[in-house]
This record gives C-alpha cells, structure tokens and sequence, in this order.
C-alpha cells in the first residue's frame, strides 16, 4: 500500500484579505487503503476532531466520492500549529491532503476542478493553493492567553475589549515591527519585521500574557497539482 508523509504549513491573514503561509507545519501520513473508508488520526498536539468535522475528512470524502473504486486513505496528523488562532491550519492539511490523494488514488484531476471540491468543503480553501507574494519576510507570532472573539465584534474593536492583546501589539511594534495586526478571526496577533526579530526581548515583555508565541518566515505556500 502506498504511503507518502508531508507538511502543511500556518497561513496569517492580513485585515487586506491576503493570505501569507509561514514555515510553521503539521505533518500529515497519508496510507492509502484498499478498502472505501476514510480514517483520520491524531498522533500528538493540538486538540482536532477525527471526523466529519475536520476538513480533512470532507475533501477526501468529496474526491472520493467522485469515482467508482474501493480506495481509502488512513490520514494521521502530528498537529504543531495551535487551533482556533486565526492560522487557517486546518485548511491547510485539507488543501494538502486534497492535492496528494488525487495522485495517489490517480485521479488526476485538473487544478480548476480540485479548486471546485475545496470551494465545496470552505470558501478559503482554494486561496490557499494560490502564490504567496511575502516569500522570505520575517514574521512573528503571539497567541494570548484567555482569549475568545465573538463573532459580531469586526476586528478593528478587538484591542478595545482585550487590554492584553493591544499589549501585545504595542510590544512587536516597540521590538521592530513594521506591521502588527490579528490574524483573520484571532487572536493570533503577527509582526512584519526588516530585521532580525529579538524573540527573548519580546518573550520577556510578554511573560505571562501568551501561550504561544513563534519567530519565522513567510514562505512560498503553492501547492502543486502538477496539471
């Protein structure tokens, strides 16, 4: 039986809409299995769910439900990126996993066409086989502690209702940051940085207001259909 493992990287999303991937992965095994069931694990990390809920499931269910066979994957997860921050993580397993069942299971289908099944499963799921236009920019990431976004508050009020997260804020700003803002829904808060990014010195200022909280780059985040 095939098996192939890969990564599927963080995305941030800036208040322009723009989706950037960061070098910050969950890795993913996918086996393919000779029998039609969809079976999704969770290895260690961060809490997902393994059913229909997860992404994962709905894109490799939508494929699989396009032609006539007896194939099935087993899809074990090794979750790095913390949930719920605004990463977009889980769109990025199922984008990956949706490009490498399609070769595995040899579909061979088009790009548009693997677009249209993630269109399906979430309307964000097709930006993120997009090119990105940050390749190479150095970027932080803060997730604070305690925080949970109603839906109706539009993300300018956010730093009015969490004192902690305008912290945050003005602590990437005073280190260097060019831009710092919530990533998508949050409470992820990124940096954009022209120099090195003094991570200890943010650490220090920031004790005990996250839990999570990362240095990198954004990096080229296509994903190839090879069509």
């Amino acid at each position: 039986m095939q098996k192939i493992t890969l990564k599927a990287p963080a995305y941030i999303t800036l208040e322009t809409g723009q989706i950037y991937p960061i070098d910050l992965w969950d890795e993913i095994e996918i086996e393919v299995l000779n029998e039609r069931k969809i079976q999704i694990e969770k290895e260690s990390g961060y809490k997902i769910p393994t059913n229909h809920l997860n992404p994962v499931f709905k894109v490799a269910s939508e494929l699989q439900g396009l032609r006539p066979n007896k194939f099935g994957a087993k899809i074990i997860i090794q979750k790095n990126i913390p949930t719920f921050s605004g990463l977009n993580s889980q769109l990025s397993n199922a984008a990956k996993t949706l490009i490498s069942l399609n070769k595995l299971w040899g579909f061979d289908l088009s790009k548009q066409e693997l677009l249209t099944i993630g269109k399906k499963v979430d309307r964000k799921l097709p930006k993120l086989i997009e090119n990105n236009e940050k390749e190479g920019e150095r970027v932080a990431l803060v997730i604070p502690k305690y925080i949970k976004f109603k839906k109706e508050w539009k993300a300018k009020e956010i730093f009015k209702h969490f004192p902690d997260l305008k912290k945050i804020k003005e602590v990437l700003i005073s280190n260097g940051a060019t831009e710092s803002e919530v990533s998508g829904k949050g409470p992820g808060i990124y940096g954009f940085f022209n120099k090195k990014i003094p991570i200890n010195e943010i650490k220090k200022e920031l004790e005990g207001k996250f839990d999570f909280i990362w240095s990198g780059k954004t990096i080229d985040g296509k994903i190839d259909s090879n069509k």
